[in-house]
């Protein structure tokens, strides 16, 4: 037996929808998982007993033994979070229709069109898949597959996105250093906007972030924006890039925290790797 299970408090609205979202998909198929909530403040002795600490706090139970939930705080975070923990790492893809719905439903999406599910570069390409929580990982013998996408030769990667230029393909051996680095480098927008999905990203994993901080000097910030895509472009994989802005409450609140005014933007500053 499966089951997630949420401790809930008041700060927790914001996961809610996409919680409830994702119970939904999962009550729906063939072999269905529950998702369940906890309040916590009611049921202090059930969170005392699993170490919740903080809120929202998810935990995953396989046979009533709990797994810290590690993947992202939207609907289809869950599900792909849960799906590599049920099933296989890596979904076989037979045909175009195949790729793209799995290109439809999430942002990201690796593929390696090989000779063979058993080859070698077969087995490196899923042991990098079980390294990322949050990137769905593919796995296509069609040659009929390869040449649409005009894959030149077998046991190629190829990155396809959502956000700025929707496809990269990985020139190089398929080995472990290679295929991470690739993916790595290539798995965020080159800019990403501060919001609640990326800031789970930089402060749940604790990634070293350049923050633009953009106010009411509109003259002045768009000035900055064009220079930080500059510099972005050059520095793409070695630290990320976000734009926060002050008429945004998450970006104002943020602001708050550092010590920053809207006087002083726009300002640069730079989050280190913790």
């Amino acid at each position: 037996m499966k089951t997630i299970v949420l401790a809930w408090c008041g700060h927790c609205k914001q996961l809610a929808p996409h919680y409830a979202r994702a119970a939904k998909a999962l009550k729906n198929r063939d072999t269905p998982i529950p998702l369940a909530k906890v309040d916590a403040t009611a049921e202090a002795k059930l969170a005392e007993r699993f170490e919740v600490q903080g809120y929202p706090t998810l935990k995953f139970f396989i046979n009533g033994e709990p797994i810290e939930y590690t993947g992202g705080r939207t609907d289809l975070e869950i599900l792909l979070w849960i799906d590599k923990k049920t099933g296989p790492v890596l979904k076989d893809v037979a045909s175009v229709e195949d790729l793209e719905k799995l290109t439809a439903s999430n942002d990201v999406v690796v593929v390696l069109f090989a000779d063979s599910t058993e080859s070698e570069a077969a087995g490196v390409f899923k042991t990098v898949a079980y390294g990322f929580e949050d990137v769905l990982f593919a796995l296509s013998v069609s040659d009929a597959m390869r040449a649409y996408y005009s894959v030149e030769t077998v046991n190629s990667v190829v990155l396809f996105k959502k956000f700025d230029e929707k496809r990269n393909d990985c020139h190089c051996e398929v080995n472990e250093d290679n295929v991470r680095n690739f993916v790595e480098r290539n798995q965020y927008p080159v800019v990403m906007n501060f919001d609640d999905k990326s800031a789970e990203k930089i402060f749940g994993e604790g990634l070293t972030t350049l923050f633009l901080f953009l106010g009411k000097d509109a003259e002045n910030g768009k000035k900055a924006r064009v220079a930080l895509y500059e510099v972005a472009e050059k520095l793409k994989g070695k630290i990320l890039m976000c734009i926060s802005f002050f008429s945004d409450e998450l970006g104002q609140r943020l602001a708050e925290y550092i010590g920053l005014s809207d006087e002083e933007t726009p300002v640069v500053i730079i989050k280190i790797k913790t």
